[in-house]
């Protein structure tokens, strides 16, 4: 469906590009991405909305790697504007980035509604308060006032960590949704073993711990689409998305 290349794409843009030629690895991550939302707004409109704003970040992300690269070669001799010019296409990509990360929050949100997934809409309104909370944070560290060496310090430690953690729960929420959601009629598709046996062992255990969830769940959607049937009639439409069972 999508959500496999998704997770491979988040990883490399917001993980895997904690080394020194971030600018790249950004860039790689976000072409993965598209190819996966291309697949995936097909499905819900807000996954389209997320795909919009890579068409800016991609093209953002270009010139940064652009800029890196004339930095390095320059190294000494590089201009000070050029350090400038890095700066402030950072801070237009964190806005495109908070954009991004809504509209994909609110296609996870509105799925899970859709496929009565009661703990990943939760885990998806969670990821939006996040969102929420980096994005203040954020804003109050980019103030053009000096208020310290300390408190920039601090503030700059606050939002390293934040943004770790808003990093790795939105992997583990993208991660969910590949092992829970797909397209109605292939409920029961077998997934293909992995050639290493660590990710295997991995995946018994992960269905193992799922299996008592997952029956809570499917006797708690089949009550409530009996009670959306005998409210709406014979009319009412089935929902596109399946909860995926786990073997």
């Amino acid at each position: 469906m999508g959500f496999g290349i998704l997770f491979s794409g988040y990883l490399i843009t917001y993980l895997l590009s904690l080394n020194p030629y971030a600018a790249l690895t950004r860039l790689a991550g976000y072409v993965v991405m598209l190819i996966a939302l291309t697949k995936l707004r097909r499905h819900n409109r807000w996954f389209g909305y997320s795909q919009l704003s890579l068409a800016p970040l991609g093209a953002l992300a270009l010139a940064d790697a652009g800029l890196d690269v004339a930095s390095r070669i320059l190294g000494e001799r590089a201009p000070e504007t050029l350090a400038a010019v890095i700066g402030s296409l950072e801070g237009f990509m964190t806005l495109f980035v908070l954009f991004f990360h809504v509209c994909l929050l609110m296609a996870v949100y509105t799925i899970a509604v859709d496929t009565e997934l009661p703990k990943l809409a939760r885990s998806a309104r969670t990821g939006l308060v996040l969102t929420a909370a980096y994005a203040v944070l954020n804003g109050l560290w980019a103030l053009p006032v000096d208020l310290g060496q300390s408190y920039t310090m601090t503030l700059s430690l606050m939002l390293f960590v934040l943004q770790l953690v808003w990093t790795l729960f939105n992997l583990v929420l993208i991660f969910r949704c590949y092992m829970w959601i797909c397209l109605e009629g292939d409920e029961e598709m077998t997934q293909k073993p992995s050639r290493f046996a660590f990710v295997n062992r991995f995946r018994e255990k992960q269905a193992a711990r799922s299996q008592k969830a997952y029956d809570e769940a499917a006797a708690y959607a089949e009550e409530k689409r009996a009670r959306r049937a005998a409210k709406l009639g014979p009319a009412a439409t089935k929902p596109k998305y399946r909860k995926k069972k786990k073997k």
